[in-house]
């Protein structure tokens, strides 16, 4: 029942769903393997990265009355409980501002259980230009530059 609802929904993603699966998808973000729609227990997470047991969940309007509030906030604990953390975004979040949503889940996913990657991301997430040859230089899929996030 859960995988062809998490098929379903795969179908039908919202905006802000396809905008950051853009993003995320074929290992753009440094290489970290995303999926979408994915079951894990009982329910289905936006986004997650296994090797950094990183779960990227969207929430739009409907996550502001109270009763939501705590369906979200036992299913991060599920998760949580699970080894996964947990990155929370509005959609308008991810629709204004996508690089700096997309910066703070490389952050997150550097962080994981592959500290190895770590000085990959900072070099990858440079300010462009700065001590980078044009050999060193990362490719276009990925995020270049640190923005201070607001």
């Amino acid at each position: 029942m859960t995988t062809a609802r998490a098929r379903a929904l795969r179908r039908y993603l919202t905006e802000s769903e396809r905008r950051l699966w853009s993003a995320l998808r074929d290992k753009r973000l440094l290489g970290f393997k995303f999926r979408r729609q994915h079951p894990v227990g009982p329910f289905i997470v936006d986004f997650i990265c296994l090797p950094a047991r990183l779960v990227i969940e969207l929430d739009g309007s409907q996550h502001h009355d109270e009763e939501q509030f705590w369906y979200d906030y036992r299913r991060t604990k599920f998760l949580e409980m699970r080894g996964l953390r947990v990155l929370r975004f509005r959609n308008i979040d991810i629709l204004k501002h996508p690089a700096q949503c997309v910066e703070q889940i490389a952050d997150a996913a550097c962080q994981g259980p592959h500290p190895s990657r770590r000085e990959e991301a900072a070099i990858h997430l440079r300010p462009e230009g700065e001590g980078l040859s044009e050999e060193e230089s990362p490719s276009p899929a990925l995020p270049i530059g640190r923005r201070a996030i607001s």
